[in-house]
């Protein structure tokens, strides 16, 4: 009986034994796998903040996309403004022009009047009040044609402005 009780705990001692080697391979597994879900974490943890600067690179490309639109507008509104600028000033020069074109025919015609008024009354009998009639009929039409010269340099000298200021703005 003693050799059976012996033999029974040998084979109880083997069983436990055992069970401690189960016990510490599954006390390493643990380990393992606690480390393993350590990095997985971590892992985790990295991949939201890579995330989270993926969506800030899409917010900033689309804020880029919106300022380059912004930018390509303005700089069409600048291109339109320049030919708009150049447009005005070209008119302008224009109306400088025959505007001083039409004084020079008004002080012609103001001479030519004053010198047939000067002329002695024979000259006016042989058809020198016609004359002095036309030409009083012109320099009206001259003082006229003038005076809307002045009006139209004024608007195109405005809208230059205008378009030097809108410009100035915009640039």
């Amino acid at each position: 009986k003693a050799k059976a009780g012996v033999e029974g705990l040998r084979a109880e001692l083997k069983a436990k034994a055992g069970v401690e080697a189960e016990a510490r391979r599954a006390a390493d597994e643990l380990q393992v796998q606690a480390s393993r879900c350590e990095e997985l974490t971590r892992e985790v943890g990295r991949l939201k903040v890579f995330k989270e600067r993926l969506e800030q690179a899409g917010d900033l490309r689309k804020r880029l996309q919106e300022k380059d639109t912004e930018s390509d507008r303005l700089l069409e509104q600048v291109v339109d403004l320049e030919h708009r600028l150049a447009g005005a000033q070209k008119e302008a020069e224009d109306r400088d022009k025959a505007q001083e074109a039409l004084k020079a025919r008004l002080s012609a015609a103001e001479a030519a009047l004053e010198a047939q008024r000067d002329a002695p009354p024979k000259e006016e009998a042989q058809g020198g009040g016609e004359r002095a009639a036309a030409l009083e009929e012109e320099r009206d039409v001259l003082a006229s044609q003038l005076r809307a010269a002045n009006a139209a340099l004024q608007r195109v000298t405005s809208e230059r402005d205008a378009a030097v200021a809108e410009a100035a703005s915009a640039g």
